[in-house]
């Protein structure tokens, strides 16, 4: 879901460089042009050549990939999406310091209000951060804290209905 996304993303922000360096060389050898920057022609042409998927699949991997959704694809973007598991959940200062950037007050909870003012989220959204809360409120105080965030990050990601 869109906060699990978001909540990737910020994680792959904190991350060290030693963390993430077989995720680099691989972005490297796909961006083409060498811009650090995925273009949609250089993800199609480059996951075509290794791995002779239909076009069609593809342009949903980028839709995925794109969290912001500004027609490329980003370093942080490409870690976010294909981080594996064991690659970051021990790494728990990387967490922390991924949890207090929704943590608006400091208050070592995180409210739906705070995670859609870090987001910059439209009230339009809500509906969309509501149901992702109501899937990871384990003790259902109507707040996420460390250990919910953390949980809602093990889970691992499947197929995603919202791009």
């Amino acid at each position: 879901h869109r906060l699990r996304r978001c909540a990737m993303l910020a994680v792959a922000y904190q991350l060290e460089s030693k963390d993430t360096r077989s995720l680099l060389e691989l972005f490297q050898g796909l961006d083409s042009n060498g811009d650090g920057l995925l273009t949609k022609s250089e993800f199609v042409n480059s996951v075509k050549a290794i791995s002779g998927l239909d076009s069609a699949l593809i342009e949903q991997m980028i839709l995925s990939l794109d969290a912001d959704g500004n027609g490329v694809i980003d370093f942080s973007e490409f870690v976010a999406a294909t981080l594996e598991k064991d690659m970051y959940i021990k790494n728990h200062a990387a967490l922390v310091r991924a949890f207090r950037c929704f943590d608006q007050d400091d208050g070592g909870s995180l409210s739906i209000d705070e995670v859609m003012a870090a987001l910059a989220l439209e009230e339009a959204d809500r509906p969309d951060i509501e149901k992702s809360f109501a899937q990871v409120d384990l003790n259902e105080d109507g707040e996420m804290d460390y250990s919910e965030f953390y949980s809602m990050l093990q889970i691992e990601d499947e197929a995603e209905e919202d791009p």
